[in-house]
């Protein structure tokens, strides 16, 4: 078939699709799906190509219809507004060189348009090879907005084609935070009320249990379980080995559920290297230290290192790994309700990332779980669970004491659970676990 006839097919095609909803004098009128604002706002006009990451089930698709009521509200027309899901089966397979043919088919239905700002959502952009050059295009040549989702790997700041850096604004999204979960269910709570404490702190302990995937928060508790399992077997297989082509299914499992099951700890590939010879499994130190690779670009873990100067010490000892959300473990260990107090950092971890900056742990003799490095701000932090414990409350305010005397001007917080009942040496701020993570 010659290109001329095929574009010629794909363009009516194309139109076909697209008519069968414009035809009705309610098409660009239907209601776009609820949803719940997020602490992450996309801008409306910033001139840039908008890059929206995450992992699956994190909200994507749901952000862009909250982005697309903004702009109604804005005085946007819904005509300009024009979504595509490139994952529809009824679009698939779908080339490069086809993605204009949408917006010729949206010209072709809505003339009295052209003339006028587009704003153009593509949702799973994955699905289409050598997508970066059409989006440059646009970008460059049309006057139109657009925004893009897709799956962690393909919108990494290393993975973007160069035809499109210096054009992008790029954001990730997690899962609900805490503080978005609290909203999401229309939960209040008073400061200093103990009815409101009590509850927030049952709260968190569920938030701890199941983590923010919206859909999990809403379902009922026998279903959340196989809720989450069916989500790691998506993320494991699409995201994980066709994503990066896996040789060795059985050691990248192995590597998942290792990292899953352990919030906030040191990983050393050297030691798990170790432990997988101990028990028979054939590989080398390369392809650990590949899978683990792959498994922070899938956006399922996050990786920081030891708080040092020196790059040849930071690349000498183990980075600390974060899972991105807390409910996968359910889907890995058989005992998620364990190491408490490392999740919780998981916690804290996660709303310092979403802060900016750059963030370390601490290891000198003195434990700090975290550092966390924002511009001219520097600011150390432990997190434990059973704060209560003398000897718990003790090592932790050691190891900020030790890190206020090399470092005067920082900030230092020690967060747990419930707020201790002995009040730290100044000037460490000793903060109530649910009332940080609601600030």
């Amino acid at each position: 078939m010659s290109g001329t006839l095929r574009s010629k097919q794909s363009r009516a095609r194309w139109a076909s699709r697209l008519s069968k909803g414009a035809r009705s004098p309610q098409a660009f009128k239907a209601q776009l799906p609820s949803t719940r604002p997020r602490a992450l706002e996309l801008p409306l006009d910033s001139g840039k190509v908008i890059l929206l990451r995450g992992i699956r089930r994190s909200g994507k698709t749901s952000l862009f219809y909250h982005t697309m009521r903004r702009l109604e509200a804005s005085g946007v027309a819904r005509e300009q507004i024009l979504y595509v899901n490139l994952e529809d089966d009824r679009l698939y397979p779908i080339r490069a060189d086809e993605l204009d043919l949408i917006l010729q088919a949206h010209g072709e239905l809505l003339p009295e348009f052209q003339k006028k700002p587009l704003y153009l959502f593509l949702d799973e952009i994955q699905a289409v090879n050598g997508w970066e050059r059409f989006v440059r295009r646009v970008h460059d040549t049309e006057h139109a907005a657009l925004f893009v989702t897709g799956s962690a790997p393909h919108l990494l700041g290393r993975q973007i084609a160069p035809v499109l850096r210096g054009r992008c604004l790029s954001y990730e999204l997690l899962p609900l935070s805490f503080s978005e979960s609290i909203r999401f269910r229309d939960l209040t709570f008073e400061t200093y009320s103990r009815t409101s404490k009590a509850m927030a702190v049952n709260v968190l302990e569920e938030y701890l249990r199941w983590g923010g995937f919206p859909e999990i928060l809403l379902a009922e508790e026998p279903l959340r379980r196989k809720i989450v399992t069916e989500y790691a077997d998506v993320l494991y297989y699409r995201d994980l080995l066709d994503e990066f082509s896996v040789r060795n299914e059985h050691v990248m499992r192995l590597l998942l559920k290792h990292s899953l099951s352990h919030p906030a700890a040191l990983v050393s590939p050297h030691k798990l290297y170790h432990d997988f010879r101990s028990q028979g499994v054939r590989i080398s130190k390369n392809t650990i230290y590949e899978y683990l690779r792959f498994l922070e670009e899938a956006g399922l873990i996050y990786s920081v290192p030891i708080f040092a100067q020196s790059l040849r010490k930071q690349e000498q000892n183990p980075k600390k790994t974060y899972i991105a959300d807390l409910g996968l473990m359910q889907a890995f260990t058989a005992q998620p309700d364990k190491d408490q107090g490392r999740k919780l950092e998981n916690l804290i971890f996660l709303k310092k990332r979403v802060l900016g900056g750059e963030l370390f742990y601490c290891s000198d003799g003195h434990e700090v779980d975290i550092v966390h490095h924002a511009g001219a701000n520097l600011t150390f932090t432990n997190v434990c669970w059973p704060v209560e414990s003398p000897q718990t409350s003790r090592r932790e305010i050691a190891g900020l004491t030790a890190a206020f005397q090399r470092f005067p001007q920082a900030e230092f917080e020690l967060i747990g659970h419930e707020l201790p009942k002995n009040q730290a040496p100044a000037p460490i701020v000793q903060k109530s676990a649910w009332q940080y993570l609601l600030e």
